[in-house]
């Protein structure tokens, strides 16, 4: 495989805290896309032990397209935009997509 198909063309950023049902959805509305060219960057913003253990099945379950970032527990999370940012200094696509959870 050459170098050019190997790249990625996009980072999907999904930051989630507390939401592992609606994080579900939105994960797998991304996984079925015909597209393949992409990467799922998750940030789970200090969820609680419940949500971070089903995050991280999801995730899992996505093994070579989807991983898992995880920040420290703070009491009400880092928030959306450093979760963002986060996400997006690990991007490795040539363009950076956002999607709530």
């Amino acid at each position: 495989m050459t170098e050019a198909k190997k790249r990625l063309l996009f980072s999907v950023i999904i930051p989630t805290r507390n939401r592992a049902a609606l994080f579900e959805i939105a994960l797998r509305s991304v996984l079925e896309q015909r597209f393949r060219k992409f990467e799922v960057i998750v940030v789970n913003d200090g969820s609680s032990e419940e949500h971070e253990v089903r995050t991280r099945e999801l995730v899992e379950a996505a093994p070579g397209v989807a991983r898992l970032l995880s920040l420290m527990r703070r009491e009400r999370g880092h928030g959306q935009s450093y979760a963002l940012n986060h996400g997006a200094t690990h991007a490795l696509g040539d363009y950076l997509c956002f999607l709530d959870d």
